[in-house]
């Protein structure tokens, strides 16, 4: 039971960093699509995508567990990994055709731009939980 439980903790975790990451990626892929004046998705494109975002979220989970975004080896693992994943899936599947170069830079941009506020965001969520925490060690301390 112990190890169905870890698993299942584990697929939650991946399964929302990769959501989160696939729906990033389809809506990117979609606005390219449209401002070429294409208005269909491939589903073999999307399922690239998400394939592509398990692994990385896999691989987050492995290098930074829940709640532990301190690591500096961790996070240059991670942002290595997200840069040839993301960068590499759209050069073997690609997934942005038709974009020209200005947009591939632009794409890239945003990609680097999401992943700090990825981790941004992780860093806020932890000061956020170390300030309850502490007020409710404090209140607890009083208490006694």
């Amino acid at each position: 039971m112990k190890q169905f439980l870890r698993f299942y903790s584990w697929g939650m975790e991946v399964k929302l960093y990769m959501s989160l990451y696939t729906t990033a990626l389809v809506v990117f892929q979609g606005i390219t699509e449209a401002l070429q004046g294409r208005f269909a998705a491939s589903v073999w494109i999307m399922l690239e995508m998400l394939l592509v975002s398990f692994v990385f979220a896999a691989i987050q989970y492995a290098v930074l567990p829940v709640g532990n975004w301190s690591s500096k080896k961790g996070l240059a693992v991670w942002a290595i990994s997200a840069n040839v994943l993301y960068i590499g899936g759209a050069l073997v599947f690609g997934w942005f055709p038709g974009v020209p170069l200005w947009g591939d830079i632009v794409l890239i941009a945003i990609l680097e731009i999401s992943l700090w506020a990825i981790w941004f965001g992780e860093q806020v969520a932890c000061w956020r939980d170390t300030r309850a925490l502490n007020r409710s060690l404090r209140k607890f301390q009083q208490e006694r």
